[in-house]
C-alpha cells in the first residue's frame, strides 16, 4: 500500500510538471484595456480595430447597455457600453475613451471601454483561476482567467460570452433598423439569423487544463462554430453521447480516461465525429494507433491558430 501511495504522488508530481511545461509553450496575445481601476486583456484575434469615442445616434427603446449607432466607413454597427454590460460602475467618457471593434456571431460590434492604449504578451504560466474577488463583481462565465504580471492582474475576458445569444437578436434586429437594409442584410445578419445559427457546427474541446481550453477557445471563430468542453476522457464520451459535437479537439494524456481510451469509445458511439488529437509529446507509434482507431488528425502542442484553422477546414 505505501508504495503504491508512493508511486502515485510521484505520477501527481510528474503530471504536474509537464503540464506546467506545457504552459510555458502557450503564449496570447493580449489587447489590454481599462475600465474603471480594473485592467482586462482579450485575445488580440478578438479585436478587429480600436477607434476613438464617435457622436453615437441613440436608439429609443433599447436596452440600455446599447448607447446607439455610428456609421463606420459606411456600416452601421451597434455601441455599447461594456462597463455596463457587465455590471461594473460607468465612468463618464472623455478623450481617453475607446471603441474595441469586435465581430461576434457574424455582427459587428463596438465595445466602449475607458482606456485601451497597450498589447502584451503572456504565457500560460502566468494564467490563473480567477479569485472570488473578481467573480463578485464579474460574471464569472465571462472571464477564461486572471494574469498575473509583476503587480498587475489582467482579467481575461471572452467577448463571446459577454454578449449572449439574446443580445445578438437585439443587436441584430437594432443594426437591421438602422440600416434600412434588412432583407440584405448589408449592416450585420438578418432576419435568418436565428435560422442559421442552429446550423453551426459544434466543436468539442477535450483538455484536463483550463488554461489549454482557453487558449483554444480563443482561435475557433464562434460564428461558425458552437463550442462545448470536457475535461477529461469520461465527461467527452458523455458530452458526445448528450451534444453530439461534429468535432472533437482531443488531448492524449488525461486523468480517468485517457484521450487513446476516450477516441475508442467515441468512434464505438458515433463513429462519424471527427477526432482531432492533441499532444505535447510527438511519437509516430502513437499517432499510428491514433489514426488506426479513426483519428482525422493529430497535432502536435503548442498548436497554432492557424494549424487549428487548417484542422477544422478539413474536419
Amino acid at each position: 500500500m505505501v508504495i503504491a501511495r508512493q508511486v502515485k504522488i510521484m505520477s501527481e508530481k510528474q503530471n504536474d510538471a509537464q503540464m506546467d511545461t506545457e504552459k510555458q509553450f502557450f503564449e496570447r496575445q493580449l489587447v489590454v484595456f481599462m475600465i474603471g481601476a480594473e485592467e482586462f486583456g482579450v485575445d488580440i484575434n478578438d479585436v478587429r480595430e480600436i477607434i476613438k469615442m464617435e457622436d453615437v445616434t441613440v436608439i429609443p427603446g433599447t436596452d440600455d447597455y446599447i448607447l446607439g449607432v455610428i456609421n463606420l466607413r459606411g456600416k452601421i454597427i451597434v455601441v455599447i457600453d461594456l462597463a455596463k454590460k457587465v455590471g461594473l460602475e460607468v465612468k463618464e467618457k472623455d478623450k481617453n475613451t475607446r471603441v474595441l471593434v469586435t465581430e461576434i456571431e457574424g455582427n459587428t460590434i463596438g465595445m466602449v471601454v475607458d482606456n485601451c492604449n497597450e498589447v502584451l504578451r503572456i504565457t500560460g504560466d502566468k494564467i490563473e483561476p480567477a479569485p472570488s474577488t473578481i467573480t463578485q463583481k464579474i460574471n464569472a462565465d465571462y472571464i477564461q482567467g486572471v494574469g498575473v504580471l509583476d503587480k498587475r492582474l489582467l482579467i481575461l475576458v471572452d467577448l463571446g460570452k459577454v454578449i449572449e445569444s439574446k443580445d445578438i437578436e437585439h443587436i441584430t434586429h437594432v443594426t437591421e433598423q438602422q440600416s434600412g437594409n434588412a432583407e440584405t442584410g448589408d449592416a450585420g445578419k438578418t432576419k435568418d439569423t436565428a435560422k442559421y445559427a442552429g446550423a453551426k457546427k459544434k466543436v468539442l474541446i477535450v483538455d484536463d487544463s483550463t488554461m489549454m481550453r482557453g487558449t483554444i477557445k480563443s482561435y475557433i471563430d464562434t460564428s461558425k462554430y458552437d463550442i462545448l468542453e470536457a475535461a477529461d476522457g469520461e465527461q467527452a464520451v458523455a458530452k458526445v453521447k448528450s451534444e453530439e459535437p461534429a468535432i472533437v479537439l482531443l488531448d492524449i494524456k488525461m486523468p480517468n480516461l485517457d484521450g487513446i481510451g476516450a477516441l475508442k469509445k467515441i468512434k464505438e458511439i458515433k463513429p462519424k465525429t471527427i477526432v482531432i488529437m492533441e499532444t505535447s509529446v510527438y511519437e509516430e507509434e502513437t499517432k499510428k494507433q491514433c489514426i488506426d482507431l479513426g483519428a482525422a488528425d493529430y497535432l502536435k502542442k503548442p498548436i497554432s491558430k492557424k494549424q487549428l484553422e487548417d484542422a477544422l477546414k478539413t474536419a
